[in-house]
């Protein structure tokens, strides 16, 4: 093992926590499979490369973090920081960061946070939030969200996030340049799939999300000198969006709106057909991401976060989307192959 990797197991003393306020800038910890305590990061930002905090490699998920009535992990002031791989349950939110500078979540698994959002905070800078599932979150339809975080410069993409108590992405731009791209949102019973509140000169960049099966329309509020610009995206219904006297909102390339052509919308899995209505003529536009949403090189120019790909499974069901529930369960639609395990590389 090289020096600067930790490795953390449930017998470790000082835990999660220990490892991560003696790590060095640049320096990897790895947690084995195993269920640990809440974590609580609240040291002074390492200088240089940040600090990666992850599961152990071909355990993802398997290594499970209990909040146990506080935040699963709690970040305050935090600088330089990468959490990959965690499965967050119990917790109040699975991630709250507060103050927080250049840190990625991604590749967790968060659900059954009781009371903000899965993953939340406030006056954060550089956030990224990439590739997670959220799923079951929240106790208060007004207050709690799946995704519930304001700051500047926050990026949001490739996530899934579903059956949230209130919102499913409640992204609040402060400032900056800031990307919401390639999320699917869907199963919000009470709120909007997506909402983004833009506020002071912040730009935003919405694009290719998937946004269906939800009880209101998805949301920009752009005030301020905010500027948001809307590409691409795959929606049930058109957006209901507010703009401030000096705001704008700015449609780049046009969205679909369809409750048809998806493989199975009924059972969760917005992956799209052939004869679909996303579906467009010609190679990506310049208005694409450059990847598509398991991170191989864009080939289609379609709507959604999604792009056409006949290679995909035809059968997969609301549990294979993207992650089974309770694999091994002996229930045959539990036990299928997953496609995201499948195609997506390993981090």
């Amino acid at each position: 093992m090289s020096l600067d990797e930790h490795t953390v197991t449930p017998e470790t003393a000082g835990g999660i926590t220990g490892a991560l306020h003696a790590a060095k800038a640049g320096d990897t910890v790895i947690v084995a499979e195993g269920v640990y305590g809440r974590i609580w990061y609240d040291r002074d930002p390492p200088e240089g490369k940040p600090i990666t905090l992850r599961a152990a490699k071909k355990k993802k998920w398997k290594a499970v973090i209990y909040g146990n009535g506080a935040p699963c992990i709690y970040g305050k002031g935090v600088s330089n920081l990468i959490i990959d791989g965690f499965q967050l349950v119990g917790g109040t939110e699975g991630v709250r960061l507060r103050d927080a500078n250049n840190v990625t979540i991604r590749n967790c698994w968060i659900h059954h946070a009781t009371r903000w959002g899965g993953i939340a905070g406030s006056g954060n800078s550089n956030v990224t939030i990439e590739d997670n599932l959220l799923g079951y979150n929240g106790s208060n339809p007004q207050f709690h969200h799946g995704i519930y975080i304001v700051g500047r410069d926050l990026t949001a993409r490739r996530n899934i996030v579903r059956h949230s108590s209130g919102r499913g992405l409640n992204i609040q731009p402060t400032g900056g340049m800031n990307v919401i791209e390639q999320n699917v949102a869907f199963g919000h019973e009470v709120h909007r799939g997506l909402f983004v509140l833009a506020s002071g000169d912040a730009v935003v960049l919405v694009r290719n999300n998937t946004v269906q099966r939800n009880a209101q329309a998805p949301m920009i509020d752009a005030k301020d000198q905010s500027v948001a610009l809307v590409a691409n995206n795959l929606l049930r219904t058109d957006w209901e969006n507010r703009t401030g006297p000096e705001a704008r909102i700015i449609q780049l390339a046009e969205d679909v709106i369809t409750t048809s052509g998806f493989r199975n919308g009924a059972r969760g899995n917005f992956l799209i057909r052939e004869d679909t209505p996303a579906r467009r003529e010609g190679p990506p536009g310049p208005l694409q991401a450059a990847r598509d949403f398991w991170q191989r090189p864009m080939a289609t120019n379609d709507a959604g976060a999604f792009g056409y790909d006949p290679a995909l499974p035809e059968t997969l069901g609301y549990y294979q989307y993207p992650y089974p529930y309770s694999p091994g369960s002996g229930d045959p639609l539990h036990d299928q192959p997953d496609f995201w395990e499948l195609l997506k590389a390993e981090s």
